[in-house]
């Protein structure tokens, strides 16, 4: 592996390194005691791809799709975290914090080899580190693939530089894409690189990337197809692609001034459509555009690295800039490889100017990233600084419904989630969340009616129809509920949960062959559930003269959830099977 620094002195490496790090303890010590947050769940507590670390697991990471993107890299890193600190947030946060020094570091060398200056350097990677927009891409867990991508881009770029193996620069090209998708845009920098300061003819550039181009179609092409398969992909608003590029144009607006005033940041942006260019925000970034493409025609002739700077932070952009419409318009953690454009272009001032600005703005900045770790340490406090920020945000509203379900509060959560749907009246995950608190609270009558507004409202997904005849059956109105299963059963003849609920309920009316098959056919569609597994065992240990078969799916469930051991324990040892390592 390449060394982080090279033609640098003892001493001055040294120093380097001690106020990196000493920088770095500074702005993230207080987020090694947050918690998991948002996504959190899904990529690490009830992610049963990251809790077993052998052959078939490292086959299931690296021949999955998880959470509509292909980031197997990602996984092995939680993986490992999952083996060294078990379920404790601190460890998943220290790798983070480790990791984003680490970045931090390889920013002072890339800038270095590129601008040949180690002002520059130093000040880029500086405020790289300290930046308040960095803090959800280092706070929260989920974002280790923004980090661990950067990473090998970086080693990636560096290698290409200094005139290394080309192999071991496509080769980390490669695993920086294993790690998150969007440094498919590493061709297009090396293009842009060779083209600020190699002099080297335009086809000589490009014929020597056609290796790193042939991984990134290849890579986009799979981005597609998970997203797809995911259901993530979005119509552009209205269905009109010129809205898209109005509102893009606010959102770079926007980012630039994010990047030079980090102030008012939001874990969700909402979505705001512009739909006429003499719309105030339009023109108002219509005057920037205008502004930012003169200053790179000037630069191109006159100074070459801002020329650079600039240009890679449009190229950067280009994977988040919704060309293909993705859920979020826009996004802190968008920014973590883009920002470094516009820092370089930033730190290009005279010496004179950036020695107390710079001082400044470190400092200034850290205070604001230590301010801003404490919004990540539960859901609670990152849902309630989102609508603070913004109260007619709707789905920041429902998560912190959801928040205030979770600390017991559920008057509050449930008046939360009514302004929800008073926001947006579309928003059935908000009216589910309701019926549900509203059953807990045993209000039956209110719960049903929202459960089957919902039917109403939703005629054709399944979803709606398993939830009311889960309630019912709960209610022992089994009839009634088999009915609701196979309505939805009609509809998607393949969702797994409609056919574990039908099993439970079968039973329940005794009718336990089928029960049993009901159960088989859960498993069937959706192997991976550790519960689904669990349950089925248990019916082959206790319902059937076929134990040995329930071993086999009680294991498999212990594998795809560790932590769940000690419910099951007992009935392995019962049984003489061995537990798993």
């Amino acid at each position: 592996m390449l060394p982080i620094f090279t033609n640098t002195s003892y001493v001055r490496r040294a120093f380097l390194v001690s106020l990196f790090l000493a920088l770095t303890g500074l702005i993230y010590f207080n987020s090694l005691k947050n918690g998991f947050v948002f996504d959190d769940q899904h990529y690490i507590v009830k992610n049963h791809l990251i809790k077993v670390l052998d052959s078939q697991g490292l086959w299931n990471m690296f021949s999955s799709f998880y959470m509509w993107d292909y980031l197997p890299l990602t996984l092995l890193s939680l993986s490992f975290d999952y083996w060294l600190y078990g379920l404790n947030p601190a460890g998943y946060h220290f790798s983070n914090t480790l990791l984003h020094f680490i970045n931090s570091l390889l920013v002072y060398q890339l800038v270095l080899q590129i601008t040949r200056s180690g002002r520059v350097a130093l000040w880029a990677s500086l405020i790289f580190l300290v930046h308040p927009l960095q803090v959800e891409s280092v706070a929260w867990i989920s974002e280790r693939k923004n980090l661990l991508s950067f990473f090998f881009f970086s080693f990636s770029f560096l290698t290409y530089l200094r005139g290394g193996t080309r192999f071991l620069s496509l080769f980390l090209f490669f695993l920086a894409c294993l790690a998150k998708t969007s440094v498919v845009i590493l061709p297009l920098l090396l293009v842009l690189c060779d083209i600020s300061f190699a002099g080297k003819p335009i086809k000589s550039i490009l014929v020597d990337k056609v290796y790193y181009f042939l991984i990134s179609l290849g890579v986009m092409i799979l981005t597609l197809l998970s997203h797809s398969s995911g259901g993530t992909l979005r119509e552009h608003p209205d269905q009109n692609p010129i809205n898209t590029v109005f509102s893009m144009m606010v959102v770079f607006k926007e980012y630039i001034i994010k990047i030079l005033f980090p102030i008012n940041l939001n874990i969700w942006y909402p979505d705001q459509v512009y739909k006429s260019l003499m719309e105030p925000q339009v023109l108002i970034s219509v005057s920037v555009i205008a502004g930012y493409v003169w200053l790179v025609r000037w630069s191109y002739s006159n100074q070459r690295v801002i020329f650079f700077g600039l240009v890679w932070f449009l190229i950067a952009l280009l994977p988040v800039s919704h060309i293909i419409p993705f859920p979020q318009m826009m996004a802190d953690r968008f920014l973590y490889i883009p920002m470094l454009g516009l820092l370089i272009v930033m730190v290009s001032m005279p010496k004179r100017v950036m020695g107390f600005l710079g001082l400044s703005v470190i400092l200034l900045f850290s205070l604001l990233s230590i301010s801003r770790n404490y919004v990540y340490q539960d859901d609670f406090h990152l849902w309630q600084d989102s609508v603070s920020k913004n109260s007619h945000h709707t789905r920041s509203m429902m998560f912190l419904g959801l928040s205030y379900w979770g600390k017991g509060d559920l008057d509050r959560a449930l008046e939360i989630l009514k302004q929800a749907t008073i926001l947006e009246p579309e928003n059935n995950r908000a009216v589910l969340y309701r019926a549900h608190i509203y059953a807990e609270r045993e209000e039956w009558s209110q719960a049903e009616s929202l459960y089957r507004e919902l039917v109403q409202r939703s005629p054709e997904k399944p979803k709606y129809y398993t939830h009311l005849a889960v309630f019912l059956g709960n209610r022992d109105q089994i009839k009634e509920s088999l009915d609701l299963l196979n309505q939805a059963l009609e509809r998607d003849p393949g969702y797994a949960l409609a056919h574990f609920n039908r099993a439970v309920f079968l039973d329940r009316a005794g009718d336990s062959g089928g029960a049993f098959r009901a159960y088989q056919k859960a498993v069937a569609l959706e192997p991976e559930s550790a519960h689904y597994q669990y349950i089925l065992g248990m019916f082959y240990m206790k319902r059937t003269d076929q134990p040995e078969l329930g071993r086999n799916h009680l294991n498999l469930s212990l594998r795809l959830n560790p932590d769940q051991r000690s419910a099951i324990r007992q009935t392995l040892l019962q049984a003489g099977s061995a537990l798993p390592k």
